[in-house]
């Protein structure tokens, strides 16, 4: 029973532990670096969609320039349009 009064604060309030120790410092610095840890997984996280969503974008992009120049190249060849039609368009279409 006596060790049971100690650890309720029956002596002086602050149980086994005394007074001024406990884990106030400690679980803010427990809080704060679990933030830190939240914040650069969100980072992370938004930097690496981010990446994805450029790709897709140049990708996509380079997938329409690359058929609109394949189609240009190939009405020079057969002979549809000029040489200086040719220059124009394409340069038209890498701007």
């Amino acid at each position: 029973m006596f060790g049971f009064a100690r650890c309720f604060g029956a002596y002086g309030g602050y149980g086994d532990f005394g007074p001024g120790r406990g884990m106030g410092a400690g679980m803010f610095i427990m809080g704060i670096f679990f933030l830190i840890v939240i914040a650069i997984l969100v980072f992370l996280v938004v930097k690496y969609i981010k990446k994805d969503a450029n790709i897709t974008k140049n990708t996509i992009n380079n997938g329409v320039n690359n058929e609109a120049l394949n189609i240009l190249n190939i009405k020079l060849a057969n002979g549809e349009i000029s040489e200086e039609d040719y220059l124009k368009r394409k340069e038209a279409l890498l701007k």
